[in-house]
């Protein structure tokens, strides 16, 4: 989905430069124009709220690993047919296993939209 410019959320390739945190803020804005809710409901809890996002991946083609620690922060594993075929994944990282399957579903999405 595009934002309203009709660009894609712009971040740049090199995503070392900037800390995971910093990811965070685009990967809710990316969920957002996809329309999907980024923020956990008051109802809902956090199983609910991670199976929510889990199944909007798997609806759009990709296997969705629960969130691991790693190191100081989670990571989350994900991947689709084509990086599956390759021996790849993608991972999102984040300091909270919530914030990591937001990331790691934000770059999910902007490849497919690629």
């Amino acid at each position: 989905m595009v934002n309203r410019e009709g660009k894609f959320p712009d971040w740049p390739q090199d995503d070392s430069v900037y800390p995971d945190d910093e990811k965070l803020p685009w990967a809710r804005e990316v969920l957002r124009q996809n329309s999907i809710n980024p923020e956990r409901d008051e109802a809902e809890s956090r199983a609910a709220f991670r199976a929510r996002l889990t199944a909007e991946a798997i609806a759009r083609g990709w296997e969705v690993d629960a969130p691991e620690p790693s190191g100081s922060a989670f990571s989350v594993v994900m991947r689709n047919a084509a990086l599956a075929a390759a021996g790849r994944d993608l991972r999102g990282y984040g300091a909270t296993p919530d914030a990591a399957l937001i990331v790691a579903l934000a770059d999910a999405i902007t490849l497919d939209n690629a």
